[in-house]
């Protein structure tokens, strides 16, 4: 949002925030004009979503979804989640990790985190490590899962699909007698602000949030005002990485 809001501010342009979009149906904000042009930003592309975004009248630039999932109709804005992955697997693989699994929570994962779940897979490769099913751990919102994982773990490190599941592990590993990074590895992505209040602090792959924001603005801006014939379908932002307490050496005393 800190990038939405200082992109629209620098185009001159105005910002609503629609955590449910208003009128009879969404349909009806979506298109009646009372938006210059809209970005959508949710995790949650279900079939109900594709459609009606799919009916948008308006300029409408979409983040964290590739542009190939609207069958390239509006230009996407997204980070490398691929190379982020990458990242965090050669940070635990240079400290000596073999074991490492990947944690999903959730009944339906967002696109992103199957994105972020097959680059694990393939990484683990090109890294010569092994990637299967016993290295892919699905935990459930609850934290009965998580629980029952952490009172015997069977690897060295994680790597969770957002910042939020990191945390669950390192507030409810010590209730198991498991500490991080002494016991455990611990890598988040994200690396928003939380990171640093975590304890120890959340090593995690760093999201661009801001840069995305920033960019989704400025393909939106293009298309309401019709110069968008040569701007890109698609902004693929590389992601970087903080380490922080949260991850250790498997070597280390």
């Amino acid at each position: 949002m800190d990038g939405v809001v200082e992109g629209a501010f620098r185009h001159n342009y105005s910002v609503t925030l629609c955590p449910r979009l208003l009128g009879q149906s969404p349909e009806d904000a979506m298109s009646d004009g009372r938006f210059d042009g809209l970005v959508w930003y949710s995790g949650a592309f279900t079939d109900e979503n594709r459609q009606m975004l799919m009916q948008c009248s308006v300029p409408l630039v979409i983040i964290h979804a590739p542009a190939s999932l609207f069958e390239n109709r509006y230009p996407a804005v997204i980070c490398d989640n691929a190379q982020g992955i990458g990242l965090a697997v050669q940070h635990l693989a240079g400290l000596g990790h073999r074991n490492i699994a990947f944690a999903l929570e959730g009944s339906s994962p967002s696109l992103e985190s199957l994105i972020r779940l097959d680059a694990f897979k393939a990484h683990m490769g090109q890294n010569g490590l092994h990637a299967t099913e016993s290295n892919i751990l699905r935990f459930g919102w609850d934290a009965e899962g998580l629980d029952s994982y952490l009172a015997s773990p069977r690897h060295t490190a994680v790597i969770t699909h957002n910042e939020e599941l990191g945390s669950e592990f390192l507030i409810r590993a010590p209730k198991h007698g498991i500490y991080v990074p002494d016991d455990l590895s611990v890598v988040g992505f994200d690396s928003t602000g939380f990171c640093n209040e975590l304890r120890p602090k959340l090593t995690a792959v760093n999201q661009p949030l801001v840069a995305l924001g920033n960019a989704a603005i400025d393909l939106l801006v293009q298309a309401i005002k019709g110069d968008d014939q040569d701007a890109p379908r698609e902004i693929v932002i590389p992601c970087s990485f903080d380490i922080r307490g949260s991850t250790k050496s498997i070597n280390s005393e």
